[in-house]
């Protein structure tokens, strides 16, 4: 991609740093508010994060077995069960 020059000698990429700065900036805030939302409907049925992250993981990878799922959160096999 070519960037154009403006006349004051600033470039396109400096904008483009800052607007994908400010979009990151807003999603990473939206996604805090979303965590804390579904923290307190967690909370209500007596869920953690935890198993959250878990029941996430297995659905985004279907059923696996312990070791599998022991390796995949970077944890020991009697720390999975």
């Amino acid at each position: 991609m070519r960037t154009i020059d403006r006349p004051d000698g600033s470039g396109v990429a400096d904008d483009r740093a800052a607007v994908t700065a400010s979009i990151i900036a807003q999603f990473r805030a939206g996604l805090r508010e979303l965590k804390c939302m579904s923290g307190d409907r967690l909370h209500r049925a007596e869920l953690s994060f935890t198993h959250s992250h878990i029941l996430s993981m297995l659905d985004r990878h279907g059923s696996m077995t312990m070791g599998r799922l022991a390796e995949l959160l970077d944890v020991s096999l009697s720390n999975t069960s």
